[in-house]
């Protein structure tokens, strides 16, 4: 490498150091219960009543003809936060085995309207030096819970 050349290349290195994570990809799909067959894996959401508390059972599996989800894919339910105090995210249980996975929570009826979950699925190649946000499947709670009572 000349000398005339080096600054374009460490130029270069750098852009690509601090925009890396601009220039991966995210995508954002709302799954509802009208769409949730609609989805590149099997989504089911169960909802059952545990004293006070809602129960919620997510299970993400392969669809037939479809890949497989990712084994490094998460789960994480969010509370918004509607006042000054920020709410706890609820625990959340992550069962895996035979490529299906499992999340369990709990969550009070009075976080329900404000509450959802993300499952997101990401890459984790070591061969690739800017890690994708990757995909985000997100389950507007409420919405659920309405079309379990009917």
């Amino acid at each position: 490498m000349n000398m005339k050349t080096f600054p374009i290349c460490v130029a270069a290195a750098i852009l690509l150091a601090i925009a890396g994570q601009a220039l991966a990809r995210h995508v954002t799909h709302p799954v509802t219960p009208k769409n949730i067959d609609a989805q590149p894996f099997a989504f089911t959401l169960q909802v059952k009543d545990v004293g006070e508390l809602k129960e919620f059972e997510i299970t993400v599996k392969q669809k037939a003809g479809q890949r497989a989800p990712v084994g490094t894919a998460t789960g994480r339910a969010v509370i918004d936060a509607s006042g000054k105090k920020k709410p706890a995210s609820p625990a959340i249980t992550k069962v895996q085995s035979d490529g299906v996975q499992t999340y369990t929570f709990r969550l009070s009826a009075s976080d329900l309207d404000r509450a959802h979950f993300t499952f997101t699925e990401t890459s984790q190649d070591a061969r690739i030096p800017f890690p994708s946000p990757g995909d985000y499947w997100v389950f507007d709670l409420s919405d659920f819970v309405s079309s379990a009572k009917k």
